[in-house]
């Protein structure tokens, strides 16, 4: 099965607030997150930067994160060694469908355009 995005929003009770009840292949992806019931921890590979709001500046326009994101994990061979565990799990963050950095997790441990060092992770 290939690796895919979900987002997790609305899925409270069908998970459960630390995903005890989520199916074994889900993992979430993101930052701590305990807003709404959730009690989900910091997953090592989240996204360190925050898309700009129409009333915040923060890292960049979506595109921009994605391209900070992906030269984020290029530089850091610690990370990308976690992503082969990712291949064909479901990765849970709060973006998709929208371009975010749980798709450009799931391309690179599907050996997709994300992955430029010269080979599958």
């Amino acid at each position: 099965m290939p690796t895919q995005v979900i987002n997790i929003r609305g899925h409270l009770h069908d998970f459960g607030p630390r995903l005890e009840r989520a199916p074994k292949d889900l993992l979430y992806v993101g930052r701590r997150w305990t807003l709404g019931g959730w009690d989900l921890p910091r997953h090592p590979l989240y996204n360190p930067f925050a898309y700009d709001t129409p009333t915040r500046r923060r890292d960049g326009t979506r595109a921009e994160v994605m391209a900070k994101y992906r030269a984020y994990l290029l530089g850091r061979p610690d990370l990308l060694a976690l992503v082969p565990s990712l291949r064909g799990r479901t990765l849970a963050c709060w973006c998709a469908p929208l371009e975010c950095h749980a798709g450009v997790l799931a391309e690179i441990a599907e050996g997709g355009e994300g992955w430029r060092g010269g080979g599958t992770p």
